[in-house]
This record gives C-alpha cells, sequence and structure tokens, in this order.
C-alpha cells in the first residue's frame, strides 16, 4: 500500500513540474541568443565548449558604467 502510494504521488508531482516548466521553456524560446563553440586551454589541454548566452546591444555587456 505504501509503494503504490508513494507511487502514484511522484508520479503526481512529475506532472506538475513538466507543466511548471512549459512557461521557462516558451520564455527561452522566445528570447535572443548567441550560440558558439569555444575553445578553453589550460595547461596542455583544450577542450572545447558550447556557450550559450544573451544577445547584447552593447559591445561589452560586463560593464555596467557605460550605456
Amino acid at each position: 500500500m505504501k509503494r503504490s502510494t508513494l507511487i502514484a504521488l511522484l508520479l503526481l508531482c512529475g506532472t506538475q513540474i513538466a507543466s511548471a516548466q512549459d512557461w521557462a521553456k516558451a520564455t527561452l524560446e522566445k528570447s535572443p541568443r548567441h550560440r558558439e563553440w569555444v575553445t578553453v586551454k589550460h595547461d596542455n589541454r583544450s577542450v572545447e565548449t558550447f556557450v550559450v548566452y544573451p544577445e547584447s546591444k552593447r559591445q561589452d555587456p560586463s560593464r555596467t558604467d557605460h550605456p
């Protein structure tokens, strides 16, 4: 009995979590993002990684002291 109750509870929570993410997925799909492959080097090793970040009209978005 406890096992079936636990399974039912997990299924119920799982469907609520999945539907709660729908708005987040829709927002991400609408947002302009920049995607690129970047080589990260450390010591004698290089790793290719895929980076995604928001588009920005500013040349250097890390600086907040200029418009």
